[in-house]
């Protein structure tokens, strides 16, 4: 997220007027950065918290969904991922009305 630009990011989105808006100020590495920018992280520090933030959230995930649950269809990443997700979803919603 960092080496992708994520503290440019969220620099523009809050000169864009968006720094109090409550998913900016929230959403997981845009909460550090934006403590970063405001001076009371170091860049190591909202680097480092977002990692842990984030590993969390896995574990958490982990708990939650179950690999074997017949509700989830488990899709693998890659660049295929984004028709394979548009596929589920049509097989999901069924046909459309005739």
């Amino acid at each position: 997220m960092f080496t992708a630009g994520l503290v440019d990011e969220v620099r523009h989105l809050r000169a864009a007027g968006f720094g109090d808006v409550r998913p900016l100020r929230e959403a997981m590495g845009y909460k550090e950065v934006s403590a970063c920018l405001d001076g009371a992280l170091t860049l190591e520090e909202a680097i480092a918290r977002t990692k842990t933030a984030h590993h969390r959230l896995v574990r958490r995930q982990h708990a939650w969904f179950k690999p074997d649950d017949p509700r989830i269809r488990w899709l693998d990443a890659g660049p295929q991922a984004p028709t394979a997700c548009i596929e589920a979803v049509r097989e999901w919603l069924g046909p459309g009305p005739s």
